[in-house]
């Protein structure tokens, strides 16, 4: 039997069989607690927590690059101290 998944575009986990069956959504209980807390404190909340998600994609976007260097470089500095504590 096939598995089935949450309706939301991203999200991939499994839904018992029979979710949403009886008018409601099709979705997990992550997703579903993500819909109950957002009705239950309103648009100006939900305006509110788009803009922190936007802000917070933006800065990971400046800071990606950064980070990657910061790691490369951290895993060049590992390989050399194994090299030279083996040899």
């Amino acid at each position: 039997m096939a598995k089935l998944t949450c309706d939301i575009g991203e999200c991939t986990n499994e839904i018992s069989e029979g979710t949403g069956s009886k008018g409601g959504l099709p979705i997990c209980h992550r997703c579903r607690g993500a819909y109950y807390r957002a009705n239950k404190l309103g648009p100006k909340w939900v305006e509110h927590r788009r803009e922190q998600l936007h802000f917070l994609e933006s800065r990971f976007e400046y800071l990606e690059p950064r980070i990657a260097k910061l790691m490369s470089d951290a895993e060049r500095r590992v390989n050399k101290a194994k090299k030279k504590a083996s040899g």
